[in-house]
């Protein structure tokens, strides 16, 4: 558990420096392409390799540790799982913006304190 806990963060802290490094280049990259990017990336690799992963796990969704058939029919069968997962975007993209934002404004440290405080 402990080494997970310090490859997380040491994840987290290479992606502070990145981020800083992208916007403060000769061509900056704006915070919203850089957001954007994150959310693409993070999507394809969720797609092509954590749920195919969860997919073949055994477990106790129809047999699997995670059914993403199963998942997309719950998103798509129920109001109540569509509204949360709208407010659940926009509050992890006005997250993402701000924390972003701080990043651009100050630098990749205040990021770092100021995500502590979440």
């Amino acid at each position: 558990g402990v080494c997970l806990m310090m490859a997380g963060a040491f994840v987290q802290a290479v992606q502070f420096v990145f981020e800083e490094h992208v916007m403060k280049m000769d061509v900056p990259a704006p915070p919203l392409l850089l957001i954007g990017m994150e959310g693409f990336w993070g999507t394809v690799l969720s797609i092509t390799v954590m749920y195919p992963i969860g997919y073949f796990m055994p477990g106790d969704d129809h047999g699997s540790y995670e059914d993403p058939f199963n998942t997309w029919a719950m998103l798509m069968n129920s109001k109540n799982i569509q509204l949360a997962f709208i407010l659940y975007f926009f509050t992890i993209f006005f997250y993402n913006l701000f924390a972003v934002l701080v990043t651009f404004e100050l630098s990749s440290v205040w990021h770092a304190i100021l995500d502590n405080f979440r």
